[in-house]
């Protein structure tokens, strides 16, 4: 597991390669996770959603072995709330992840949850 983006991002590799449709399956059937995951389809782009905190919900994408986990703002007033405080403090907030050390735990639990599923 690799931390990527200043803690924006987790990456995992998994020992196959998956489509986002069989990861989710699989994430769904045999993942402990506090909240179910899902399937959601925006902007032409699929991928696997779990609920976040502080704002937050987490968002994985795979593309063969590589499976990213991000978070991203939940709302357009989230969005620009958090585009001000990269203005205030000069793009610090961004490099210390201020923001999202509220879901920074729940991004956490679900990248070691499908770590466990998919890379061992």
């Amino acid at each position: 597991m690799k931390n990527k983006f200043w803690g924006h991002a987790i990456e995992l590799t998994a020992k196959q390669d998956y489509t986002v449709e069989l990861l989710f399956e699989l994430l769904r059937r045999e993942g402990r996770f506090d909240h179910a995951p899902e399937l959601k389809t925006k902007f032409g782009v699929s991928a696997i959603f779990f609920p976040g905190a502080g704002g937050y919900e987490n968002v994985m994408g795979v593309r063969k072995s590589k499976i990213t986990l991000q978070q991203a703002k939940t709302t357009m007033g989230g969005a620009l709330k958090s585009l001000a405080l990269e203005w205030l403090t000069d793009s610090w907030s961004h490099f210390f992840n201020m923001e999202g050390g509220k879901n920074a735990e729940i991004m956490k639990s679900i990248a070691q949850e499908t770590e466990r599923l998919v890379c061992q």
